[in-house]
């Protein structure tokens, strides 16, 4: 075996192979020089001296050992604790983005419907209104302008975009797409007794009587109540004819009484049905010279 061999068996570089040989008395001093069995044995022993020294055995501090244990015991509990915050907080994070996503997708339902919820309107029904034109009505139903003047047409009716149109003549085009047509309600303000008000039973509170008075024109009504509430209005009133209705309170044992005088004239009929239908008590007046 050579030089080079043996340091590639004991894995050392050829340079410290040549420096023991030395040092044991072996003549060989290049890489390709031969050694003999008795020579291997030498570098053998004395590479395993080497390795002794190299590699001390020392004494293990058991304190030392313990301190370290306890501490990477620690450690592992802190982790085993820190892993267990963790998935508490990813499972509540997760719970959270569950709900978020439920509520997303429920708001999505809603404005999908949304036009439904807020006109709730039929999509079978058209409401009429005045001034109903072929041209709103083609927007209406989605269809051009053209397409209703040729159903118009096929009526008998002659009418370009912009005529108005009456109910009858847009119910029987909307017969064609299988759509009904009602009519605009429309709210007169003024008629109030149409709107019935219900109170709760706890706001209700006691109000005074109204007493309405009614009879023909220049009976003597405003010149009763003239006389009722010590004052003079009839004096006041054009041609001595009462020209609205008037209300008036005043106090009978500490308590109010409402007075409504109403217009006799023919003219004033709605009035006067408006007095009576507020009032608690009507005193018709009734002049016994009149016959």
């Amino acid at each position: 075996m050579s030089i080079l061999e043996y340091a590639m068996d004991v894995n050392r570089e050829i340079s410290e192979i040549i420096s023991l040989c030395e040092s044991l008395n072996i003549k060989k001093t290049k890489e390709e020089d031969i050694l003999t069995e008795e020579e291997i044995i030498l570098l053998d022993n004395e590479l395993d001296s080497l390795k002794e020294n190299e590699n001390p055995d020392y004494e293990i501090d058991e304190e030392l050992e313990s301190k370290v244990d306890n501490l990477v015991s620690k450690i592992d509990m802190n982790l085993d604790a820190v892993s267990s915050k963790r998935e508490k907080v990813k499972s509540k994070v997760e719970t959270k983005n569950d709900a978020k996503m439920k509520f997303q997708k429920g708001r999505k339902e809603i404005y999908k419907h949304r036009e439904k919820l807020q006109d709730n309107k039929e999509d079978d029904v058209v409401v009429f209104h005045e001034n109903m034109t072929p041209a709103i009505l083609a927007g209406i139903l989605k269809v051009s302008g053209s397409e209703i003047v040729k159903k118009l047409f096929n009526l008998g009716i002659m009418a370009n975009l912009n005529q108005t149109l009456n109910f009858d003549t847009v119910e029987l085009i909307l017969l064609d797409y299988k759509k009904k047509l009602k009519k605009e309600e429309s709210v007169d303000k003024s008629n109030f007794e149409k709107y019935e008000i219900v109170d709760r039973k706890e706001d209700l509170v006691p109000r005074p009587p109204v007493i309405t008075i009614m009879g023909h024109v220049d009976h003597g009504k405003t010149t009763l109540l003239d006389y009722i509430r010590n004052s003079s209005v009839a004096s006041g009133e054009a041609g001595g004819i009462t020209q609205a209705i008037g209300a008036y309170q005043v106090m009978v044992d500490g308590k109010k009484v409402t007075f409504i005088d109403t217009p006799g004239h023919e003219a004033f009929t709605e009035m006067r049905s408006r007095g009576a239908s507020v009032t608690d008590i009507v005193v018709i007046i009734v002049a016994a010279n009149d016959g």
